[in-house]
């Protein structure tokens, strides 16, 4: 019954013309169209959007649909588009052969990214469920980017159903650093490609502002990407990673210092970019026209700023979820914890 008066409900705000359907209506099975029982119906094979707006018969003639399209709206998602970002060609080239990130799903910017490892815990199912889709409504059922159980080398070998669930755990957890380390290199190319090196934002400010805004930020980016590169290496050499901890205790160790210094400009850079706001409209006009572009998908420059603190920050907390699932009694489980000693160090 609430189904009922919902449905009625909405067809008050969307109604559409509707063509008289002469006999047809006659041979209409048991509960027409606007009963409970066909919206229940149509709700098992078409989107609820249609069965609302369309006011006929589901399957009627071509000349229906024509009629009503006009009236209806046509739902589209709303995705990134990995192709209108030169960025992701810029960096696909950059870390060419390395195709378990080359797909759409995994182009998503650090912002945008929500590590599950720290979530692993919960009792989600780990595939989506598969939806019908309707020629006019698009659904988009897949993740924004792939975890170890779905990537399709881990679901052709049977890899996922083959161990234990905790180990499972842990190369999700792996895996984790390895696809949100990608994430992170994404977003720093964009930071320094649109904004630090941007001649029309440098010619509004000093050197002196400029270094205090951006800082060494580009030693940080060659230190992620060597990081990266290396983890990547392992995992291409065996999807079934033993251990990355020694990668992350060597890097952590030497590659990133440069995070140091940076971490440590934080204060003078958000002073400089407040008073640069406050008082510069160049400035601020110039910031606004490159945040608006596409390539930096309309998010401003401070949340590029801030990516080396966020990193650093959540990178102990992956590597103590590896430990959480690494057995106590193994070589493994002390290689992980002197791994997030040294991050921690960092840190």
């Amino acid at each position: 019954a609430q189904g009922h008066e919902r449905l009625l409900k909405v067809r008050s705000l969307v109604e559409t013309p509707r063509p008289s359907l002469g006999s047809d209506t006659e041979d209409e099975p048991e509960g027409g169209p606007g009963s409970p029982g066909a919206l229940r119906r149509g709700l098992r094979s078409t989107s609820y959007r249609r069965a609302v707006v369309s006011g006929v018969d589901l399957d009627g003639s071509s000349n229906c649909k024509k009629k009503n399209r006009m009236s209806q709206p046509i739902l589209k998602a709303v995705v990134e588009d990995k192709e209108k970002f030169s960025s992701l060609g810029r960096i696909k080239k950059m870390l060419k052969g390395q195709g378990t990130f080359d797909g759409e799903e995994n182009a998503v910017l650090y912002q945008n990214y929500k590590e599950k490892a720290l979530d692993i815990d919960s009792d989600e199912e780990s595939e989506p469920r598969e939806q019908k889709s309707d020629d006019r409504v698009v659904f988009h059922h897949k993740p924004l980017r792939s975890t170890w159980s779905q990537l399709s080398v881990v679901k052709k070998n049977g890899l996922s159903e083959a161990i234990s669930q905790e180990e499972r755990k842990r190369q999700e957890a792996i895996f984790e650093v390895i696809s949100s380390e990608h994430s992170y290199l994404l977003s720093l190319e964009i930071l320094i490609r649109m904004f630090k090196n941007s001649r029309e934002l440098s010619l509004t400010m000093t050197k002196t502002e400029s270094h205090h805004l951006f800082s060494n930020i580009t030693d940080v980016y060659e230190a992620s990407k060597k990081f990266f590169e290396e983890l990547e290496a392992r995992h291409q050499n065996n999807i079934f990673i033993d251990d990355i901890s020694d990668i992350v205790t060597r890097h952590a160790g030497s590659t990133f210092d440069p995070y140091v210094k940076y971490c440590t400009n934080e204060v003078y850079q958000q002073r400089t970019l407040q008073r640069l706001l406050a008082t510069n409209a160049s400035f601020k006009e110039a910031l606004s026209r490159i945040e608006s572009h596409e390539d930096c998908r309309n998010l401003p420059m401070i949340s590029f700023l801030i990516l080396p603190m966020q990193r650093v920050t959540r990178l102990p907390l992956l590597m103590d979820t590896i430990c959480q699932k690494t057995a106590k009694d193994s070589a493994k489980y002390e290689n992980c914890k002197q791994a997030l000693k040294e991050v921690s160090k960092v840190l």
